[in-house]
């Protein structure tokens, strides 16, 4: 079985990295050795068809392609992941998991809020 996983940059323009992986140790260890930003490994999920989900994470986010397989990051490009079933609030333990009438991003505190809805549940 292989890993899927989305990287986040931490500093500068938000952007996110889906890609797959063997070793996601090493692979994002290679990747930030190579990147001018420091990164952070925001989800994983092990799985036997990784290339199939990975395509249809690439797909699901292509109004908001950059490059390669970087993806600007945004609460829509949020909303798309968590609609598609990535569980973004196991990963990032700041986020909040309140429903509010209005939608809110802060980079700062990484703080996701929907109307109506709390991360990583079902729509």
């Amino acid at each position: 079985m292989e890993w899927i996983y989305i990287l986040e940059t931490t500093e500068g323009v938000n952007r996110i990295k889906v890609g797959k992986a063997v070793d996601v140790e090493t692979r994002v260890r290679g990747i930030q050795s190579m990147s001018p930003v420091q990164l952070q490994l925001i989800w994983t999920e092990e799985q036997y068809n990784v290339s199939i989900r990975e395509r249809q994470l690439h797909r699901r986010l292509r109004d908001y392609h950059v490059f390669g397989e970087w993806f600007n990051y945004s609460v829509e490009v949020a909303v798309i992941l968590v609609n598609y079933g990535v569980m973004l609030h196991e990963y990032t333990p700041t986020l909040v998991k309140t429903p509010i009438n209005t939608g809110v991003f802060s980079k700062e505190t990484t703080t996701i809020q929907f109307s109506s809805v709390l991360l990583g549940e079902s729509m």
